[in-house]
């Protein structure tokens, strides 16, 4: 129990504090330890009901299994193996306990509008999640004339980045720098596969 000499520690910050002066920024009541608080200080799972101190004691348990069995093919006459690959998710931990038993206390109607809530937070953190991944694919797409490989090479004078691509291009620029056009067109035309 707290008392004047040492009151409960504040879970909202200065500058929500502040701004709930002039405008509702949000500050809530934590329904499990009853203190206010601040979006900063709300919890990453359910931040509207609970603070990051009351809900954090969580657990996601990822377990990749690979099921195989062994088939006779009778066409190619042969056994075959067959694998298949299987994700289990468990979620565990003191708080994960906690919500649950909440779930069972609650009406119907809060049921239902906390199953729709939490399906249409799950449906656009499905898309953000897929909208990084696409990203980050097309920051490692491979295009000509792009970026691959940096080379770094350190000197006393500086540092120099080259990348692969514009190595390549260096060097072929030297060794046909030295050539009559003619003489590089057979070559190429030699390496395509229609040189004489």
């Amino acid at each position: 129990m707290p008392d004047e000499n040492n009151p409960p520690p504040t879970k909202t910050c200065e500058r929500c504090t502040n701004d709930n002066l002039l405008k509702n920024v949000g500050i809530r009541k934590c329904t499990r330890c009853t203190q206010l608080y601040c979006i900063h200080f709300a919890s990453l799972l359910e931040g509207n009901e609970y603070c990051v101190e009351c809900l954090s004691d969580l657990t996601l348990l990822k377990n990749e299994e690979v099921y195989s069995r062994k088939d006779y093919d009778l066409l190619a006459d042969k056994e075959r193996i067959v694998r298949r690959r299987a994700t289990t998710y468990k979620i565990g931990g003191l708080d994960y306990l906690f919500a649950q038993r909440r779930n069972a206390a609650m009406s119907d109607a809060e049921l239902e509008l906390k199953i729709e809530y939490f399906r249409e937070q799950t449906t656009s953190m499905i898309i953000e999640r897929e909208e990084r991944k696409i990203k980050k694919s097309h920051e490692k797409t491979i295009k000509i004339g792009a970026t691959t490989t940096t080379t770094t090479v350190s000197t006393s004078t500086g540092t120099t980045s080259q990348t692969v691509v514009e190595k390549k291009k260096n060097q072929l620029n030297n060794l046909l720098s030295g050539m009559k056009p003619e003489d590089a067109l057979a070559i190429f035309a030699k390496l395509m596969g229609k040189g004489k």
